[in-house]
């Protein structure tokens, strides 16, 4: 046990130990399988009596209540918050970044608090990460909350920015990884691994010797060839983790599976179809829906966070298992005759294109398509076109732009598509 370990645990203990009886009781759920039914009819009982937005529910069977998105709740804000946590100053408060074009603010409870504490120990222990492992975080640190040096200290955690990124930052982060002998643990986006491990093999540093034992890619897919590459280049494990700043860690993949095992402990989770709130099928595409059992303060009941997934594993209505993140529904684009692509679909059309470094593709109409190409310094209109037409239809009409280089959202994720209709 570290001395980080130490003193975060016998803080906990002076606090009369919420992390570690929380702990117990995930660990005495995980027991349970997949029955979490006891926890689903606890959370509708208690919102039908204290959320005003429910109280006209007459029954408390989840299927009962409506599937509501983030703009919903930011709608009827108050409707949504507990008459029981009414003092804001008793509660915690985070931000969502508003990649889904809606940025957003949610209270939480200090019990969901402790429980996302003890879960994240929990996961990081089966994948180990032991609590005080020296870590880098690469994500956008110029937007949100900064990473302070007691932030730093405590979590002995390495901030790398991933905005704007260009070589002489790309170099920094790898050298970072080289030279620091202590890190052992690297969390990013997707979309940031991606670059790093692009620029790793333009400079022929895919021999080096980094020592991480383990890299967490977070929030959106992690493709396949990417995948593949980073554990070539790190010789570890590498995993990818579902999460929402708004909920916690909802799924992630475990070593050398990369099937995302959803948290049946903490939520319960719904894979519904993309025009009406039913499930879908196991291999099916749909809106993910999410129900969390433990923030009272504004619950989170049949919420649709704008995200899709391919669902691998259905119990009873319940989806335990994803095969595949697919993106946000506001960035899925759709063929000339109006159906629906999941984003891994088009990514898999373009893994020949050796000479293209990056690529985005914008649709501005029905049957209107930009493809945005980055690094590219031979015209390719024609390759590019043909493919196009293949994966969205003969009569779509292409745009082939040239750039030095796609930037990154405000956030610091990467979107390989994005729908402008």
């Amino acid at each position: 046990m570290n001395i980080r370990e130490m003193l975060f645990w016998g803080l906990d203990w002076v606090k009369g130990s919420p992390v570690r009886n929380k702990m117990r009781i995930i660990q005495e759920k995980k027991r349970k399988g997949y029955d979490n039914q006891e926890e689903v009819l606890s959370l509708t009982s208690y919102v039908r009596k204290n959320v005003p937005y429910y109280r006209g529910i007459k029954s408390d069977s989840l299927k009962d209540f409506p599937v509501v998105s983030k703009e919903v709740m930011k709608q009827a804000y108050d409707l949504f918050r507990s008459d029981e946590y009414a003092d804001e100053t008793k509660l915690l408060t985070v931000h969502t970044s508003g990649s889904s074009g809606t940025p957003f603010k949610a209270y939480q409870t200090h019990e969901k608090n402790d429980y996302h504490k003890a879960s994240m120990i929990l996961k990081n222990k089966e994948i180990g990460w032991e609590v005080g492992d020296r870590w880098a975080h690469l994500r956008n640190w110029g937007f949100g909350a900064p990473a302070s040096k007691m932030r730093c200290f405590k979590q002995n955690m390495v901030p790398l920015s991933i905005l704007d990124l260009d070589d002489q930052k790309m170099e920094h982060i790898v050298q970072t990884l080289l030279k620091d002998t202590a890190l052992k643990i690297v969390l990013s986006y997707s979309s940031g691994m991606e670059r790093l491990a692009e620029y790793i093999v333009r400079k022929n540093y895919i021999g080096e010797d980094f020592g991480i034992k383990l890299i967490i890619a977070d929030s959106d897919n992690l493709k396949t060839e990417v995948w593949d590459l980073l554990e070539k280049i790190f010789k570890c494990p590498v995993l990818n983790r579902y999460a929402s700043i708004e909920n916690d860690i909802i799924a992630i993949t475990k070593p050398g599976d990369r099937t995302f095992y959803i948290d049946t402990t903490q939520f319960y989770v719904e894979v519904l179809k993309m025009d009406k709130d039913v499930s879908v099928e196991e291999g099916e595409m749909g809106r993910v829906v999410i129900t969390d059992f433990y923030n009272k303060a504004m619950p989170f009941v049949r919420y649709a966070n704008g995200d899709l997934a391919v669902a691998k594993k259905i119990v009873n209505g319940q989806c335990v298992e994803f095969a595949t993140l697919e993106g946000r529904a506001i960035s899925s684009l759709r063929k000339t005759d109006g159906t629906l692509l999941s984003e891994t679909n088009i990514m898999g059309r373009f893994k020949e294109f050796v000479e293209i470094n990056r690529y985005q593709i914008i649709q501005t109409g029905t049957k209107d398509y930009t493809m945005r190409l980055e690094g590219v310094t031979t015209n390719i209109d024609e390759k590019c076109e043909t493919e196009m037409k293949k994966i969205f239809g003969v009569d779509a009409k292409i745009t082939v732009e040239y750039v030095d280089q796609i930037k990154c959202g405000a956030n610091g994720k990467f979107k390989v598509t994005i729908s402008e209709i």
